[in-house]
């Protein structure tokens, strides 16, 4: 964590502003000439080192940095040919940190409205959460997706196949790939459960670990309602 002190940005830079949203022509100085009485426009850039990563998400990225004060200060000192200078001090405060939950989803998102489960385990170190859902479509359609939009969809006759393999490989359980994965100390699994005399799919189990948290639920696959007409 900082101290609250002054720290010089690095990789200051200038350019005009554009009219016309283009991309920032930086200066490979940060010298400029004023004419007396005319306004001009300049964005500004710097970079301030932090310990940490960066985060996954855009939402999480155009945010600084949790080891950074909050509101953060930014002074931008001018000095003119005449060694006179003025500064200006901007301030920056985070919006509140929203994490998806299985309300938003079903609020914000169209098509979400058949959300029935969702499992979630945050890394409190980024501020940032991983989570799988899984809901049943009109379709009869089991679909399963997660934080990172990998999905997978399962209909009956999908279950009766992996039942099938089951009972040949005399396995009680088989993970979902298209849903499971790692990355370094982040982990989502999904694994399927079968019973172990009639090899019946009957539920899935989640997983999900992070640098400080872990979760793991097993939720009823609904297999009345992928029936029902």
């Amino acid at each position: 964590m900082h101290d609250g002190g002054w720290r010089e940005c690095q990789d200051v830079a200038i350019a005009p502003l554009s009219e016309f949203n283009e991309d920032p022509k930086w200066l490979s100085h940060l010298i400029i000439n004023i004419q007396p009485d005319k306004l001009v426009s300049f964005i500004i850039k710097g970079n301030i080192l932090v310990k940490g990563e960066c985060g996954r998400s855009y939402a999480i990225r155009e945010r600084m940095h949790r080891s950074l004060p909050q509101p953060l200060k930014l002074k931008i000192v001018v000095t003119d040919s005449f060694n006179k200078q003025c500064s200006l001090i901007v301030e920056q405060l985070n919006q509140p940190l929203e994490l998806p939950t299985i309300e938003s989803f079903k609020q914000n998102t169209i098509g979400y409205q058949d959300l029935f489960h969702f499992v979630y385990a945050d890394d409190c170190d980024s501020d940032e959460r991983l989570y799988i859902w899984m809901d049943l479509g009109k379709n009869k359609t089991l679909t399963i997706r997660n934080s990172n939009l990998n999905s997978t969809s399962l209909e009956r006759k999908t279950l009766l196949a992996m039942e099938f393999n089951a009972r040949k490989n005399k396995i009680t359980e088989s993970e979902l790939p298209s849903v499971s994965e790692k990355n370094d100390s982040d982990e989502i699994k999904a694994t399927v459960l079968y019973d172990p005399l009639t090899y019946m799919s009957y539920a899935i189990r989640f997983e999900i670990s992070t640098k400080t948290s872990k979760a793991e639920e097993t939720v009823l696959i609904p297999i009345e309602n992928m029936l029902s007409e």
